[in-house]
């Protein structure tokens, strides 16, 4: 089974992206880290990822062993991010790109195409959610040391995506078909 992980900062496309994937007839999986909240803990702590990051891993194994077990799914998100959005982020990815080298124990391997935006686009982008999404404040979306933070993990981490596709300035059906093209060199 092949999954391929639409990772990036806030806005910038991934689930957009899913939506229309979704909608051409791929199977899509969200894990919303929202959902998975109930303990309100501040979202940047370590702390904070675990019980996401094992319910996101436990439903892809879950899925490899089902008998009409999709050859491939696209995710929105990967709990590879949660390394990159925690403070502790370079304590947290190495054990997180461990676990994703266990996949393959399940026949699973992952791909992360990161869904990159120039960061002035993306802070139009947020602000523009945060009027229709108070709650993301939570989540210290307004917050730009954060943001900037975010961002330059995001960056600094390059190496470990297998492709990126810059959403800065192209229209969502143009995203959607870089993916596909991209997933297709692992469908041959």
């Amino acid at each position: 089974m092949l999954v391929i992980s639409l990772i990036g900062p806030n806005c910038s496309g991934k689930t957009s992206s899913i939506k229309i994937l979704k909608s051409l007839g791929y199977y899509t999986f969200k894990k919303d880290y929202i959902l998975y909240d109930t303990n309100k803990i501040d979202n940047h702590l370590t702390i904070s990822k675990w019980h996401w990051i094992a319910k996101w891993f436990n439903d892809v194994i879950k899925l490899s062993k089902e008998h009409k077990c999709p050859n491939l799914i696209f995710s929105d998100r990967s709990p590879i991010e949660a390394g990159i959005y925690s403070e502790s982020c370079f304590t947290l990815l190495p054990a997180l790109i461990n676990s994703f080298k266990e996949l393959y124990l399940f026949n699973i391997d992952c791909k992360h195409i990161y869904l990159r935006c120039k960061k002035e686009i993306l802070l139009k982008r947020i602000k523009k959610r945060l009027r229709f999404e108070s709650v993301r404040i939570y989540y210290k979306e307004d917050n730009l040391i954060f943001l900037n933070n975010l961002f330059r993990n995001y960056e600094k981490n390059i190496a470990l995506w297998d492709f990126v596709v810059d959403t800065s300035e192209l229209k969502r059906s143009d995203v959607v078909s870089e993916i596909i093209k991209f997933t297709s060199n692992f469908l041959k």
